[in-house]
């Protein structure tokens, strides 16, 4: 997969949903949380790297605290209409083969991007990041977690998806990359914001397996992660409130299984001699 091979547009982000229900709001504010989570666990100053960028709603803020930026995305359009700053700079590129030198980067970002594509080019890009980072440099990566999201034998809803992984299948595909499961974490849900996401993304068996119905029922009764879900769709229907603005919404879990998303830290790899 190169640039002039693929022509990818997927690049819709959510917005903060100013005045609509919490859980669009909460949607908003987990993708958010990946950026403000990446700027508390690295220090000021450095190169950043965003791949799979978007619309770079979240970078700005990164620059206040870099020194320089490079957003990455392998469509022209986010590219475009990216925010002018003086610490940013753009590239279209193919996260597998990044235009940059080994070990020339201080921080990577790549978020919500493992999931469109299959997991060759996954594993790829997680030995693509290593590269680029200098030693004693991070990355930060997330994923959705399929647990919550998909019934067995279920294919990715979202159109632009093509493989979603359960918590097994995430620490195979990093113990391929060399990436340890201490550096594997959750992003999981507070003050409901778990049950809220989960209620959104949970499928009807009925929909998903067809018209047995009396398995799909037993089954579904068995797949249900929490007695929370009728709670969390009435919580989430509510409007957004000054308050909900002001709280912590989501954190990071060690048990990676129960998170909403993955979250992965990739190191760079250390100078030898």
């Amino acid at each position: 997969m190169s640039p002039v091979d693929v022509d990818v547009e997927t690049t819709a982000r959510v917005d903060d949903a100013q005045g609509k229900k919490l859980k669009a709001y909460l949607l908003y504010r987990r993708h958010l949380y990946a950026y403000d989570n990446a700027s508390r666990l690295s220090k000021p100053g450095g190169s950043w790297l965003d791949i799979g960028c978007g619309m770079g709603y979240a970078l700005e803020k990164i620059a206040q605290r870099a020194d320089r930026v490079l957003a990455v995305d392998l469509a022209w359009t986010p590219l475009r209409g990216l925010p002018t700053h003086a610490k940013l700079g753009k590239s279209r590129a193919d996260a597998t083969a990044l235009p940059l030198d080994d070990a020339s980067i201080d921080h990577v970002m790549c978020f919500q991007v493992l999931e469109h594509v299959d997991r060759e080019l996954a594993a790829k890009m997680l030995i693509e990041i290593r590269r680029v980072l200098k030693p004693g440099g991070v990355g930060f990566v997330t994923t959705p977690n399929a647990r919550w999201r998909l019934l067995p034998g279920q294919r990715p809803w979202n159109p632009y998806h093509v493989l979603e992984y359960h918590p097994d299948e995430i620490a195979e595909l990093c113990a391929e990359s060399e990436i340890p499961r201490t550096d594997l974490y959750g992003v999981i849900g507070l003050h409901g914001a778990q049950e809220v996401e989960m209620a959104r993304v949970k499928k009807n068996p009925f929909l998903v397996w067809g018209p047995h119905r009396a398995r799909a029922w037993s089954q579904w009764k068995n797949l249900a992660p929490t007695p929370g879900l009728k709670e969390g769709r009435r919580f989430g229907r509510r409007r957004v409130s000054a308050a909900d603005r002001e709280r912590d919404w989501f954190g990071l879990t060690e048990d990676f299984a129960q998170g909403l998303d993955f979250w992965i830290q990739v190191r760079g790899r250390e100078r030898l001699g």
